[in-house]
């Protein structure tokens, strides 16, 4: 899929930003494509080997985002919440993880399923709805992959 002018210069923005950063903020209106573009930085960070977590708050946005990452680049996007465990084929995990904060977080130690996927795994973590990742649970999750980009 081939990015508007917009979304391109958004994505070169969250990479240029990330040299000095961990990491960056893309804000777009709606309707104008944050998923399509979180796709495209997933996609650009798997070709640098990279594999990505993508968390949510809500089930809609979990689906619709596993949906677009694949349609979008083709890479397999595998969900874990709920009834949903991801499958990993000879220790392998799928290149994108979409997942909720609380799937993540709830559990009887607080651990959750978080415990479940070596953060050195990770390369990239996706907040869709940025406007939670400062409630305590996100907080949690952004000390679980320190070496990883946030988007």
């Amino acid at each position: 899929m081939r990015l508007r002018d917009y979304q391109e210069a958004a994505a070169n923005g969250v990479f240029e930003a990330w040299k000095d950063n961990t990491s960056a903020l893309a804000v777009l209106p709606t309707g104008l494509g944050k998923t399509v573009l979180f796709a495209e930085i997933i996609r650009r960070m798997h070709e640098r080997g990279a594999r990505a977590m993508v968390l949510a708050h809500r089930e809609e946005l979990i689906t619709q985002a596993a949906d677009k990452i694949k349609r979008v680049t083709g890479l397999e996007a595998q969900i874990e919440m709920g009834e949903y465990h991801v499958q990993s084929w000879w220790g392998d995990l799928p290149p994108v993880i979409v997942s909720t904060v609380q799937t993540q977080c709830a559990g009887g130690d607080g651990a959750g399923r978080m415990s479940k996927f070596d953060p050195q795994e990770f390369g990239l973590v996706v907040i869709d709805e940025a406007h939670h990742a400062l409630a305590r649970t996100y907080r949690i999750l952004w000390t679980k992959w320190p070496e990883a980009k946030f988007l």
